[in-house]
């Protein structure tokens, strides 16, 4: 399971918002600074990502919550996303090699390959609900408690 920490950012009835912050690779490199990729990156302002949650447990804004998708449905979206297209257009190339000049076959085969996009959308549509985050566990904020009314 992929795990993140996320604070809660709007509260609806049996829903909530959370926010997340996208990492970079980047951040946890050692030459980052040294690296023209990393001074860009950092340069940058950081994005965050926003998922709607449906839960039953009664949270406020501001409250942490880890939230974790299964590594397998991640797996399986990244494959049939970076796999689907190449095995078209190897495919596409293979079968009309024979049949049309090379400009045209680089034109067919590109296009093949931008259209095996369209089904996976019609894919994960449906199955939209496998690749959302759930809630795994609820932090409270910290609460800083003044010395004096803990003597008290």
């Amino acid at each position: 399971m992929m795990q993140e920490m996320a604070e809660v950012v709007a509260v609806e009835a049996g829903r909530i918002c959370v926010q997340t912050q996208i990492k970079t690779t980047c951040n946890a490199c050692q030459a980052n600074s040294d690296c023209g990729t990393g001074v860009v990156a950092s340069a940058l302002a950081p994005k965050m990502q926003q998922f709607w949650l449906e839960t039953g447990a009664s949270l406020k804004v501001g409250q942490q919550v880890k939230i974790g998708i299964p590594e397998q449905q991640v797996l399986i979206a990244s494959l049939l996303l970076y796999l689907l297209p190449l095995i078209v257009l190897i495919t596409s190339v293979l079968l009309l090699e024979s049949r049309l000049s090379e400009g045209w076959l680089i034109l067919v085969s590109a296009a093949m390959a931008a259209g095996s996009y369209w089904p996976l959308k019609g894919y994960f549509s449906r199955r939209e609900r496998q690749y959302q985050p759930i809630l795994l566990d609820v932090s409270l904020p910290q609460v800083e408690t003044p010395i004096r009314q803990i003597f008290d």
